[in-house]
């Protein structure tokens, strides 16, 4: 009988929790804005300066309960979209997703209240109701997990995966705290050095994405003197 109890308190507790979460329970942060620190794009606006927008991808996800769907989103690494997020719950979800944040370059979130054109992310909060665009272009391939952070949503399917597909031949711009700089000619060469004598049979995850984006500046970089030699007719 004791255990009984204590079974029917842990489940009622359990269950005003997930109804908190589900409304008012976070901190209400509108769209929780990150810094351009360590993992985010250096200069977005470059980017988003250098494509059309008036050929941007519009791609639909949409909140019902608990539930975000679809259950997998896919985009081009390069092109443009407008992510349109539509809330018909009676819930607010905050849509987080740290690396998807941090691997795009963001132009602007169109809100009900007015156009955002900040560039970093931590989540994106839809109210009951709402419907929230985000125009952005993804720069980095990969899987990346998506999620309501809302307690308790989880549970119920307020999950997502996001693909980015690769491009071939896309130069993906310098991540913040990871790539090399070329204003700086002693820190590609100690890049050099350090990806020549990395063991990448022995890296674990953080020396490896760290080698990686290195490696894709350090393409870039050559890029851009074959482009200056071709200029000169070199």
């Amino acid at each position: 009988m004791v255990m009984t109890k204590r079974a029917a308190t842990l489940t009622a507790v359990l269950a005003i929790l997930i109804v908190a979460g589900c409304g008012d329970f976070r901190l209400d942060r509108a769209d929780a804005i990150g810094n351009p620190v360590e993992g985010y794009l250096k200069d977005p606006a470059t980017v988003v300066a250098n494509v059309d927008w008036s050929q941007a991808q519009r791609v639909d996800a949409t909140v019902e309960g608990y539930q975000i769907g679809p259950e997998r989103l896919t985009f081009q690494q390069g092109q443009p979209y407008r992510l349109r997020l539509e809330n018909n719950s009676n819930y607010t979800c905050y849509l987080a997703s740290e690396n998807f944040f941090k691997n795009i370059a963001v132009q602007k979130l169109v809100t009900p209240t007015g156009v955002k054109t900040i560039p970093y992310y931590e989540e994106i909060s839809i109210t009951p109701g709402e419907v929230k665009e985000l125009f952005f272009v993804p720069v980095k391939d990969g899987i990346f997990e998506a999620e309501c952070a809302s307690i308790g949503h989880t549970v119920f399917g307020g999950s997502m995966t996001i693909s980015v597909a690769r491009t071939a031949g896309y130069a993906m711009p310098v991540i913040a705290g990871g790539a090399l700089s070329s204003a700086n000619p002693e820190e590609v060469k100690q890049t050099i050095r350090l990806i020549q004598s990395q063991s990448i049979r022995t890296a674990n995850r953080a020396q490896l994405e760290r080698i990686k984006v290195d490696v894709v500046e350090f393409i870039r970089l050559i890029r851009e003197r074959e482009a200056e030699l071709d200029a000169a007719g070199e």
